[in-house]
């Protein structure tokens, strides 16, 4: 196989990586449950709701540097308000944790999106995760970078071997 066409492949498998990691991205971001603003938060009685199973929460809000309360009433527990300021830092996500048994539900002062269970995971290792984001460029990249380094090499003892 030719070193035009190994480098070829190696191309044709960094645009992939890159378009799956780029896939993966979107999914997570765009994936969780928008819920829109209660007009009383206090009250949890008037506005859409949202009704949390007990799985992990994040809570986020767009844009990020708005902060949203949420009132919390379980079946089974003490209603809390929960709030949105540092759900999120720059490389990590503060995901909630339920203090009750069964259901529960949710109202926002503000138009919020919800993730539980694994789009949480999902969304931490696509945007605050940055050793998976290393590890997609290098194993993207790697490839490349090899039969460059390998070519050039193979070539020039080639190249000398003719040579004498």
């Amino acid at each position: 196989m030719g070193r035009k066409t190994l480098l070829g492949i190696t191309i044709v498998w960094a645009v992939l990586i890159g378009a799956l990691a780029a896939g993966f991205y979107v999914m997570t971001t765009n994936s969780g449950t928008e819920l829109g603003k209660s007009s009383d938060v206090a009250a949890a009685s008037s506005g859409p709701k949202y009704e949390w199973s007990g799985e992990q929460m994040l809570i986020s809000t767009e844009p990020s540097n708005k902060t949203a309360v949420c009132r919390i009433v379980p079946e089974n527990g003490v209603p809390k308000d929960i709030t949105t300021f540092r759900s999120e830092t720059a490389n990590r996500v503060n995901a909630i944790e339920p203090w009750f048994s069964g259901k529960a539900e949710m109202t926002c002062n503000m138009a919020v999106k919800v993730r539980t269970g694994g789009d949480v995971t999902m969304y931490e290792l696509a945007t605050k995760d940055r050793l998976v984001q290393i590890l997609v460029v290098v194993v993207a990249v790697l490839p490349f970078l090899l039969v460059a380094i390998f070519g050039f090499a193979v070539r020039g003892r080639k190249a000398s071997k003719t040579e004498a």
